[in-house]
């Protein structure tokens, strides 16, 4: 059991290594842990390098056409947005009218008395008509 342990130690002990970095005749740069056969300009411990190069520049245009540009852009996300507000409005209508028509249909909206007529048959029977056609326009 305390063999497992010690190898645990001797695994968790920190490890330390040289890298070297240096350019060689051609201007080629080059990283090793091992030094090169010519080490008079090495440099010990790696330098962070950054490689990050600007993909876009910084823009100073203050001219008038990009002005034009910008004040279009911002009026194409007004009205797209503007109108995914409606959109979404109009949406929420329908879902509430689709709500009332099927709580309708579920109350027995429409439905005859006991011992109905046919003008009181026929009245339900618009009735129900009218409450289905409504269902099926804002539910569907």
């Amino acid at each position: 059991m305390k063999l497992p342990i010690i190898v645990l130690v001797f695994l968790a002990l920190p490890t330390s290594a040289e890298i070297y970095q240096w350019r060689d005749q051609h201007g080629q740069l080059h990283f090793s842990d091992r030094a090169p056969e010519n080490a008079a300009h090495v440099k010990k411990d790696l330098i962070p390098v950054s490689t990050y190069t600007p993909i876009i520049p910084d823009i100073k245009d203050e001219s008038a056409a990009r002005k034009a540009r910008n004040q279009s852009r911002l009026e194409s996300k007004k009205s797209q947005r503007l109108a995914d507000e409606k959109a979404r409005l109009l949406q929420a209508d329908r879902q509430k009218k689709c709500r009332k028509a099927r709580q309708d249909y579920r109350s027995g909206e429409g439905r005859y008395n006991a011992r109905p007529g046919l003008n009181d048959l026929k009245k339900a029977r618009r009735r129900i008509d009218a409450i289905n056609d409504r269902i099926k326009a804002f539910c569907y």
